[in-house]
């Protein structure tokens, strides 16, 4: 046990719930239901307190006489928490405490066997001298279990094992399946680690206590000796970038395997496009779903204009309430509305400080802005007409929420978005809630589409369209995945049912997802990107000039632009229009170029520019050009 808690013996054996909780976040137990495997000591023995007696001044009467009935009604050893808090605090200052907790070793299960189609990728795998792997299934196939045996042969040959996974939310949805089978072997990593937590978890790495460690993005800087396998569960979500600082797991991961020689293995269903086209990546596919009902191919309903369940939705939901069936209700929309217009005037309320549209959170009643997270009273005079009174448009997750309610009263309804997740608790919460069964609809944002494997017989996505027109060539594979990874969280255990309300039935996205298309997609994606030159066909350098003065920004602009045309005159580049923003108080002007990965600029020219201009900033390859 680390020496943070045995330090504060006192403090917890006052309060044995708060080790509980620390516990609980700490990682050292992971499911509030299993609780029982886990025992605190602490105790003074029957000699300790008599020699303590001896040692109390005759003054204190009241002291001498508590210890002689604790004495005489306890034989031995004596628990802490029957002791007074005065004695208590006089004891622990003496030393007498003793602190230990003591874990009870898990039983650790044999791994049922693998299908013949994932046996095969598995020993591809396991036998390659390749460092890179790209383990790409169908939704269900069988990924994760996969990992298992993956863990299992590393440890097998005295290797070690990280396993990444995109936020602590997945990681710690994973992680009783791993404790399961390898017991106390498993240790967690998460950004939030204090220096103390971190350095006690890297000693338990080297001393051969942890042997598997699951961790977010940050665990693969981390200095692990006698690493023999890396495996990325869900390769495609943005948790594996940061910004601030800036971070691609995904490259780093692929430079690591290149340089070290660790074998490393990317998982998912819908992988980035950029990814399939690395240099000696070897692809692994998994076409047939491990459970047979999981991930059911969707029907598509008419998304209405007046609210944000269709009559079909509502049939189908009320179909399975009667049924006692849960029900997984995605929406892409945050607050209660995404528009809010002055009622006098119609102008768009706005963030003076980002010029971004406000959204409206009823639960919080405010207008926000979702990018520097500014607040505004609602009540508050527009800024162009300067009169009150608003008209809210482009329902959000809090109003869908609210229509829920009012068509099916007796319903318990589930929300779980950014919004939720924010209150004290909120994750044990739905995890007590989810264990519980407690709830007859999840309805939700992006937080629902992956880890949750609870029994849904009906999955919905209330809206195809939000994401699915976005001015990136991303914008279309990001929408896929997405509802692909939504529909397949239902079907788990039983026959399920999914919808899809659209009004773009004709789009290509929405026409893979209603044929269940994986594959057909990715080849009409490759065939679009191909023909366009768009990435990885081409490289792309994402130049963005910030600034409080916008004269500067703009002249800086102009000027780089210029040097770059006059340095490469024949290279293939496309300097495409300005794009201007307002964010955080700060002007922005951007640039792309877009060019052979052949003919790259060099780099000593672009750090040069870096140096004359103190506004520029610069992106390789940017996953977003929608900062």
């Amino acid at each position: 046990i680390p020496e943070a808690f045995v330090s504060r013996a006192e403090q917890f054996v006052d309060s044995p719930e708060m080790l509980d909780e620390e516990l609980l976040r700490e990682g050292y137990f992971f499911r509030r239901r299993r609780r029982e495997e886990f025992f605190l000591y602490s105790t003074l023995t029957k000699e300790e307190l008599s020699a303590f007696y001896d040692e109390i001044p005759n003054r204190y009467t009241a002291r001498r006489e508590i210890v002689e009935k604790l004495l005489k009604a306890y034989p031995a050893p004596i628990p802490a928490h029957s002791i007074p808090v005065a004695l208590r605090n006089f004891f622990s200052q003496e030393g007498s405490f003793r602190l230990t907790l003591e874990k009870e070793p898990f039983h650790e299960k044999s791994l049922a066997p693998l299908t013949e189609e994932q046996k095969k990728v598995f020993q591809d795998i396991v036998q390659s001298r390749d460092p890179l792997h790209l383990l790409w299934g169908v939704s269900a196939s069988g990924k994760s279990f996969l990992f298992l045996h993956l863990v299992s042969a590393m440890l097998e040959k005295g290797k070690k094992c990280l396993v990444l996974y995109p936020d602590n939310r997945v990681l710690q949805a994973a992680l009783p399946n791993y404790r399961e089978y390898f017991g106390n072997k498993v240790g967690v990593y998460q950004g939030r680690m204090t220096p103390a937590q971190l350095s006690q978890t890297l000693q338990d790495w080297e001393e051969d206590r942890i042997q598997v460690l699951l961790g977010t993005r940050g665990a693969l800087l981390l200095p692990l000796s006698q690493l023999g396998l890396v495996l990325m569960d869900e390769c495609q979500e943005d948790e594996y970038l940061s910004d601030h600082p800036s971070y691609d797991a995904r490259k780093a991961a692929i430079i690591f395997a290149q340089k070290l020689q660790i074998k490393t293995v990317f998982s998912s269903s819908t992988p980035p496009i950029e990814l399939l086209f690395t240099q000696n990546l070897q692809r692994h596919l998994l076409r047939k779903p491990f459970l047979p009902f999981a991930g059911p191919i969707p029907t598509a309903a008419p998304l209405p204009s007046d609210a944000s369940l269709s009559d079909t939705a509502i049939r189908e939901i009320k179909k399975s309430l009667d049924d006692k069936e849960k029900i997984l209700l995605l929406s892409t929309r945050a607050g209660y509305a995404s528009s809010v217009f002055c009622r006098q005037c119609g102008a768009l309320r706005r963030c003076p400080n980002c010029d971004r549209p406000l959204l409206y959170f009823r639960g919080e009643a405010i207008l926000k802005c979702q990018h520097c997270s500014l607040r505004f009273d609602p009540s508050s005079s527009c800024q162009v007409c300067g009169e009150n009174g608003l008209v809210f448009e482009a329902r959000g997750i809090e109003k869908t929420e609210e229509e829920l309610k009012s068509l099916f009263t007796d319903a318990r309804i589930l929300r779980m978005d950014f919004s939720t997740s924010r209150q004290a608790r909120a994750f044990e919460e739905w995890e007590a809630t989810f264990t519980e069964g407690s709830f007859d609809i999840l309805l939700g944002n992006k937080l629902i589409t992956r880890g949750y494997e609870d029994d849904f017989s009906l999955a919905i996505a209330l809206d195809a369209q939000a994401t699915l027109y976005l001015p990136e060539h991303r914008a279309g594979l990001k929408t896929f995945a997405r509802l692909y990874q939504f529909f397949g969280r239902a079907g788990r255990k039983g026959p399920a049912r999914s919808l899809l309300q659209t009004r773009s039935e004709n789009n290509y996205v929405v026409e893979a997802l209603l044929r269940g298309d994986l594959w057909g997609f990715y080849e009409e994606e490759i065939r679009i990107r191909r023909e366009q030159q768009l990435p990885p066909f081409t490289s792309e350098i994402l130049l963005w000039f910030t600034d409080p003065d916008k004269k500067r920004v703009l002249l800086d602009a102009e000027e780089v632009s210029k040097k770059l045309k006059d340095r490469y005159p024949s290279l293939h580049m496309v300097l495409y229009e300005p794009i201007h923003a307002y964010r955080r108080g700060l002007y922005e002007h951007r640039l792309l170029m877009r060019f052979d990965p052949s003919q790259r600029p060099d780099s000593e020219f672009l750090l040069s520019l870096l140096r004359d201009y103190p506004t520029l900033r610069y992106r390789v390859d940017p996953e977003y050009l929608l900062y």
